[in-house]
C-alpha cells in the first residue's frame, strides 16, 4: 500500500504525542511508586508536564532564535520552525529526563526531570531551525514504504536539480 508523505508525517505526529504522553505517564508512575501515593494524580500531571514542557520549550527556543537573529542581524531562511519535530524530540528529551531522575536517585521527583527534559529538548529542536527538517525528512521517509519512498527521493532529486540548474541555459550556475 502506497503511503503519502502527508500520511507518514501525520503518523509520525502521533508516534510522538504518544510517546511523549508514555514516557510523561511512565515518569510519574515511577514518582508515585517512589513516594507510594498519587498514582493516578503524579501520572497524569508526568503527562501534561512532558507534553506542556515541549511546547514551552519549542516557542522560547524559536523566541531565542529568533532574537539572536535580530540582534545580529541574520537572514531569514524560511521553515524554521516545526512542532513535529519538537513533538518528537520532547519524548526523547523527556525519556533523558526520567533515565537521570533514576540515575540521580531522585525517583520521588521524576515526573519532574521528564519535564524539564522535554523542556530542554524543546528548546533544541526550535533553536536548530531549519536543521532539525533533515532530521524530519528522515523520520517520515522512514515511515514510508519502499515505492513511495522512492517516488519521494527522486522528486527531491528532480526540485533539487532544477533549484541548481539555470532556467537559460541547462548549465549549473558557478
Amino acid at each position: 500500500m502506497k503511503i503519502s508523505e502527508q500520511s507518514a508525517l501525520t503518523r509520525l505526529r502521533a508516534k510522538g504525542f504518544l510517546g511523549a504522553s508514555l514516557v510523561g505517564g511512565a515518569a510519574g508512575v515511577v514518582a508515585s511508586l517512589a513516594v507510594g501515593e498519587g498514582h493516578v494524580m503524579r501520572a497524569a500531571s508526568g503527562m501534561l508536564l512532558v507534553l506542556l514542557g515541549g511546547n514551552v520549550g519549542g516557542f522560547a527556543g524559536m523566541f531565542a532564535r529568533g532574537a539572536l537573529r535580530w540582534a545580529f542581524g541574520g537572514k531569514e531562511t524560511g521553515e524554521e520552525y516545526s512542532a513535529e519535530a519538537v513533538l518528537v524530540l520532547s519524548a526523547y528529551g523527556g525519556f533523558l529526563g526520567l533515565v537521570g531522575a533514576l540515575l540521580g536517585g531522585d525517583a520521588g521527583h521524576a515526573h519532574f526531570y521528564a519535564g524539564a527534559g522535554a523542556v530542554v529538548a524543546g528548546i533544541c529542536a526550535a533553536a536548530l531551525g531549519n536543521s532539525i527538517f533533515v532530521l524530519l525528512r528522515l523520520l517520515v521517509l522512514d515511515e514510508m514504504d519502499e515505492v513511495s519512498r522512492a517516488e519521494s527521493m527522486r522528486r527531491a532529486v528532480l526540485e533539487a536539480r532544477l533549484a541548481v540548474l539555470s532556467p537559460d541555459d541547462g548549465k549549473l550556475e558557478p
